[in-house]
């Protein structure tokens, strides 16, 4: 029977730790008729030869793009019907392609499908976590409220992705550029659902959530998107006490952002826009605490909170025997260059 051929774009820069697994859980799909494109950011380790190593493979060299540009330099060098996309530092199961292109077949109106994905940390792959909320279809106002999906569970056909889709480049296209694309969708309503399947993994390494410094800006330009909505016509599909809410969000985000990267001057500022009497009265203790403790203390306090905060959203569960050797499997791919295998 024939098979629709899929394009799965991989994102690497200096990948050669991980670029050997994320390659192989494409190799070993259930489904057979995949066209492989790597798009590189100047690596400057062994991550060409690994690729190149498993033979098949679309080497792109894009140096100093940001990954929504490099997203786009790869849709326009694909071939495939159906477009999927993949970190070098995630990997799929081996059902994901297979399952996501017979539904798309059997529901010809629907232009992206997304499934759930499984997290685990390093080390610790007995026990893997799903972010609940992804379990179901996001709304307008979800995605408005920063919720979105894993992007590696992300399946679009490519008629859709002709009728005028693209990743943001840019500065948006460094910082969020997953929470961008999907809430545009949402903006343009694109016909999308998702399988409560999970069919990514995605590894949290020690220090993934230590990179503190790009918060501030990453949280404004969030803010700035959602405020430029807002004041356009899409902003009239929220009603004024839920679009207020979600801007107090976001502000309270950014200013908890600033503290923690202790630009206290900003963050005073900011606060003033916010109208929750709660948010206000925290950022308040919050910043009581930066006058009288060290940064680094209040530092630590609030990463420990984030890291919670974070950690809370994902139910958490043991895998079955057939998932948990597949995981295994790939972690243990052999990695290095003189290793990879065709």
């Amino acid at each position: 029977m024939h098979q629709t051929l899929v394009s799965v774009i991989i994102l690497s820069f200096n990948s050669q730790a991980h670029i050997g697994r994320a390659i192989a859980s494409v190799r070993q799909q259930t489904y057979s008729n995949i066209e492989i494109v790597v798009v590189d950011n100047g690596s400057t380790d062994d991550t060409q030869q690994i690729v190149e190593a498993f033979g098949g493979i679309v080497w792109l060299s894009l140096p100093r793009s940001d990954m929504g540009m490099a997203r786009n330099h790869g849709v326009k060098h694909s071939r495939g019907e159906y477009l999927m996309f993949l970190d070098s530092d995630d990997f799929y199961l081996a059902h994901k392609l297979e399952m996501q292109v017979e539904v798309m077949t059997v529901q010809p109106r629907l232009d992206v499908l997304f499934t759930t994905a499984y997290i685990y940390r390093t080390g610790k792959t007995e026990l893997l976590g799903i972010k609940s909320y992804t379990r179901q279809r996001l709304s307008f106002t979800d995605f408005m409220s920063g919720y979105c999906y894993t992007l590696a569970t992300i399946c679009i056909r490519r008629s859709a992705w002709n009728s005028g889709l693209a990743f943001c480049e840019g500065e948006l296209g460094r910082c969020g550029e997953d929470w961008h694309f999907q809430l545009s969708l949402a903006h343009k309503g694109v016909a999308f659902d998702v399988l409560d399947v999970p069919a990514v993994v995605v590894e949290i390494r020690e220090g993934s959530h230590t990179s503190w410094e790009i918060q501030p800006k990453m949280k404004a330009l969030a803010l700035n998107t959602v405020e430029g909505i807002l004041k356009s016509g899409a902003g009239t599909r929220l009603n004024s006490a839920v679009a207020q809410k979600i801007l107090d969000s976001y502000r309270f985000k950014l200013v908890v952002s600033l503290i923690l990267v202790d630009r206290t001057t900003e963050a005073v500022a900011t606060r003033r826009d916010i109208h929750s009497a709660v948010k206000s009265f925290v950022i308040g203790v919050l910043l009581a605490m930066a006058t009288v403790l060290p940064s680094t203390w209040v530092r630590r306090l609030l990463e420990l909170g984030w890291i919670k905060r974070q950690d809370n959203t994902f139910q958490w569960s043991r895998p079955t025997q057939h998932i948990g050797t597949q995981i295994t499997a790939l972690i243990n791919q052999p990695l290095h260059v003189d290793r990879a295998k065709t």
